[in-house]
C-alpha cells in the first residue's frame, strides 16, 4: 500500500514573505467599493473626499472619483482606510480622467 502525499496548507502569509512591504500594500491596498442591499456601501482606501451632501458624495479614489446620488445619504464611519455610507442609493458612478 502507498502512502498519501500531504499536501502543504495554504498560507497567505507564506506567498507574500517573499515580497516587500511596498509590493504587499500594492496587492492589499487598492481602492474598493461593497454594498450592500440594505442602502449601505462601504469604502475602502479613499483618498479624500471632493464633496459630501445629503443627495451626493463624491470620493477620490486614486485614478478614478466615485459618485453616489440617493437621498438622505449619511456617513456612518469615517476613518483613514474605509468610509461607510447609509441611505438611499438611486445611483453609482465611476468618473475617469478627473472629471467632476
Amino acid at each position: 500500500m502507498t502512502a498519501k502525499k500531504r499536501r502543504a496548507r495554504f498560507s497567505p502569509r507564506a506567498i507574500f514573505s517573499g515580497g516587500t512591504q511596498a509590493q504587499f500594500s500594492r496587492v492589499c491596498a487598492k481602492p474598493a467599493v461593497h454594498i450592500d442591499c440594505a442602502g449601505g456601501l462601504c469604502f475602502e482606501n479613499a483618498r479624500g473626499i471632493v464633496a459630501y451632501t445629503d443627495t451626493m458624495i463624491q470620493l477620490d479614489m486614486g485614478g478614478v472619483n466615485v459618485r453616489v446620488e440617493g437621498d438622505s445619504l449619511c456617513m456612518t464611519f469615517y476613518r483613514r482606510d474605509r468610509i461607510a455610507v447609509q441611505g438611499r442609493v438611486a445611483s453609482l458612478e465611476f468618473l475617469y480622467g478627473g472629471a467632476t
